[in-house]
């Protein structure tokens, strides 16, 4: 108990923030669950088409409204004034991931915090920052300080992506007391977490020559994953982020093309939605990325002969 509240003070005090405005579970994933509940049992849920949707759909899976979607632009960016212009006294929240996940691609932060700021004015907006931490001026793309302004905004963060700390499972979310209050009603909270998690969480929250390290290592492995990438004739997004979704082609099948990667012994994620020429790739440790860059080929072709079978 004591050294979750220990985090949570760090976690305000380095946001500028007090205790009661900082909520920590075991992961992101289940405070965005319990923000997600509350948010429909006053309504429904409004993102883009294309975004890590899993949280949101937990009321879904329950029997709780449908995600009200909005398409992505041509280019899969989030269409923030489209996303705005379908708020309606519906809404009870607009859920944006920036960097957003699965496509890597980042928000401009001006648009993002004139979105934010007007937005907030009709509903409660979430804005899950998981891969803040992995962008090189990662503050200055950050909406926390909108709540510091008052703005109705809460701000999901985790110890899982830049920290390493996805088995240890600490995760966190910021806004207002009442925000959070209304929020934690929906859950245990900080009943969730685990003592070594903490432990770790407390240790690497300041480490800054360990965060660039991490930053150093995701961009050798992206850039790995874009060479072979480009190599076999395919394209992919720019990615902020330790990932990289590819684009396999007008004929590319993400499911075909993650089981012949398996076969390789190489774990990738299938298909998302109806995306189904696009196949995301997290980076790993380096020598794991070279494996997934010299079994490219071979997976392409297993994927056309499955593709014409």
């Amino acid at each position: 108990y004591r050294a979750g509240m220990y985090l949570r003070d760090m976690l305000a005090e380095s946001n500028g923030l007090k205790p009661e405005n900082v909520s920590i579970t075991a992961g992101s994933s289940l405070i965005l669950a319990f923000a997600a509940f509350a948010a429909t049992s006053k309504g429904k849920i409004l993102g883009p088409d294309l975004f890590w949707d899993t949280t949101s759909m937990a009321p879904v899976r329950q029997g709780g409204p449908e995600i009200v979607r909005v398409p992505n632009k041509a280019d899969l960016s989030i269409d923030l004034d489209a996303i705005y212009n379908a708020i309606d006294d519906d809404i009870a929240m607009v859920h944006i991931c920036n960097p957003n996940n699965p496509t890597g691609k980042l928000l401009d932060p001006k648009e993002l915090r004139k979105f934010c700021i007007k937005a907030s004015k009709k509903t409660l907006v979430l804005v899950d920052e998981a891969y803040n931490e992995l962008i090189d001026d990662g503050p200055k793309h950050s909406m926390i300080p909108l709540i510091n302004e008052g703005h109705n905004i809460i701000v999901a963060r985790t110890f899982s992506k830049i920290y390493g700390l996805a088995g240890m499972r600490v995760g966190y979310m910021l806004g207002s007391e009442e925000n959070m209050e209304f929020i934690n009603k929906y859950g245990l909270g900080g009943y969730s977490i685990n003592q070594a998690g903490l432990a770790a969480a407390i240790a690497s929250y300041n480490d800054e020559a360990f965060k660039d390290f991490s930053r150093q290592k995701v961009k050798e492995g992206r850039d790995i994953i874009m060479d072979a990438i480009k190599a076999n004739g395919l394209s992919a997004l720019p990615s902020t982020t330790n990932f990289v979704f590819v684009n396999l082609g007008d004929d590319g099948d993400a499911n075909a093309f993650r089981k012949a990667m398996e076969e390789q012994d190489v774990l990738i994620r299938g298909q998302y939605r109806t995306y189904q020429q696009w196949s995301r790739v997290s980076t790993g440790r380096i020598e794991d990325v070279k494996k997934y860059a010299a079994a490219v080929p071979k997976a392409l072709d297993e994927m056309y002969k499955a593709i014409k079978a």
